[in-house]
């Protein structure tokens, strides 16, 4: 039965064919919704990719920032130049001067070292930065009692940062059931022992007069074969 234009036959033919819903509302073509949700894919891509080079932008211009900062700090014997360079008074074209910063002959001056990760996880991200410090303590024991003018208490000057895992099942996934820790203070006997025993540093090792050790909190991330840190690292840093 017709009633106005409504065509009956032609209604139920677009059912059939999944034109239209029994509501009567016309459905949205498979394919205009594959072409819309790849068009949204797309342009979340392309935003990701913005974003990205934003932030590679951002940090490239901050150590450039960092740099000229760095180097806006004259040494006792040179000057800046207009190019941001130290030259030596005497002698203005030499380039080899270091950064007032980058000394690490001056006396009484401390050093930080923070990594992430420690012994026993004999990783080169745990023991590059153990030796490194270790030996960067004697040196600047050398350098401080050469400037001595009066007999002093030594003081440590080197501090070494590493992440205490918190975790019992980190400590068994990186340093096995032999060597876990119940606080850092065992950790930290077991990596003087190292020091002292393994590595011949008999006085980098020693608690008192040696290398400094603390620890942040950390947990283990095994997807990521990394330590992350679980708390502000700088809040720690002497």
């Amino acid at each position: 039965k017709n009633q106005g234009s409504f065509n009956l036959k032609s209604y139920m033919e677009k059912r059939r064919s999944g034109t239209i819903s029994l509501s009567g509302k016309r459905k949205t073509n498979k394919q205009t919704v594959v072409t819309k949700i790849k068009k949204r894919a797309g342009n979340s891509i392309a935003t990701t990719k913005k974003a990205k080079r934003i932030f590679l932008e951002n940090i490239a211009l901050l150590s450039t920032l960092l740099i000229r900062s760095d180097n806006a700090i004259p040494s006792s014997s040179g000057h800046i130049s207009v190019d941001g360079r130290i030259y030596n008074d005497a002698d203005e074209n030499n380039y080899s001067n270091i950064t007032f910063q980058s000394d690490l002959s001056r006396p009484n001056r401390t050093i930080t070292i923070v990594t992430t990760a420690a012994l026993p996880w004999f990783t080169g991200t745990a023991v590059n930065p153990l030796l490194r410090a270790a030996y960067l303590c004697r040196k600047m024991k050398h350098i401080n009692n050469a400037t001595a003018t009066n007999h002093t208490q030594n003081h440590q000057m080197v501090t070494l940062v590493i992440p205490w895992l918190e975790r019992q099942e980190d400590q068994l996934q990186l340093y096995g059931p032999n060597h876990t820790f119940q606080d850092p203070e065992q950790q930290e006997s077991y990596i003087r022992n190292w020091l002292r025993d393994q590595a011949d540093l008999v006085e980098e090792a020693d608690p008192t007069d040696g290398l400094n050790i603390i620890f942040y909190p950390a947990r283990y991330h095994s997807g990521l074969k990394s330590i992350f840190a679980m708390g502000d690292i700088l809040s720690l840093i002497p």
